[in-house]
């Protein structure tokens, strides 16, 4: 009878042995694949960090707004790099102007020097936009802008006058994402000399306001003529 006891209690040991053995063999391979995950969502938030820092991020929460967030500067020292989502049906156009400034801050004319219309984004765009200012191999100041898939300017600000006077900068653009309507302008950039006022302003407005304005200068031109 003892020896019956004895025997079962030992089965019964054996089993509760193994079953505590089994669990923690679980308990320790389900350890590790936690480990495994956690290390994998900690890649790839740090791909998406770099992806972010790179192509920019946009939430883009009013889908009828134009959406624009600075991004990672470029290769190139001075480079500027926005990302910009345009909702579709948008007629705009790009402008640059090399005028004069007003001790204000403000372009004395808005009409522009060079004007691209940019009809390949009114079906909607989603664009990293870049400028930069050099000088060139003879020391002139150039504005260059481009995208991924074409060049927009590439404008050398011939006799411009250098002096120990500051220079004052100013846009539309700030931290983080901006939204925008687009019936309005935005200005990307804009830098002036304080003692000479001659300045360079880079922006993007809807065709129709570039085209009303057109029309006024040019029934200002001739009211002068006549």
């Amino acid at each position: 009878m003892n020896l019956n006891k004895r025997f079962s209690f030992s089965i019964l040991q054996a089993f509760l042995i193994l079953t505590i053995v089994a669990l923690a063999v679980s308990h320790v391979a389900m350890f590790r694949r936690l480990q495994q995950a956690r290390e994998q969502v900690r890649q790839a938030e740090a791909e998406i960090d770099i992806v972010r820092k790179e192509y920019g991020y946009l939430r883009g929460e009013d889908p009828g707004k134009i959406h624009i967030v600075r991004i990672q500067a470029g290769e190139r020292q001075r480079e500027v790099r926005v990302r910009m989502r345009i909702p579709p049906g948008q007629k705009l156009m790009l402008n640059i102007a090399d005028t004069r400034f007003s001790p204000q801050g403000e372009p004395v004319s808005w009409k522009p020097t060079q004007s691209m219309s940019m009809n390949n984004w009114s079906q909607g765009a989603d664009v990293i936009l870049r400028w930069t200012w050099e000088h060139d191999d003879q020391n002139v100041r150039r504005f260059r802008a481009w995208t991924d898939s074409q060049t927009l300017f590439d404008y050398r600000l011939e006799e411009w006058e250098e002096t120990d006077f500051p220079y004052s900068v100013g846009g539309s653009l700030g931290e983080g994402e901006q939204s925008f309507s687009p019936d309005g302008t935005i200005r990307f950039t804009a830098f002036w000399n304080d003692e000479t006022r001659r300045g360079f302003i880079f922006w993007m407005e809807p065709t129709q306001r570039w085209a009303e304005r057109r029309e006024a200068e040019a029934h200002n031109a001739n009211a002068i003529a006549e």
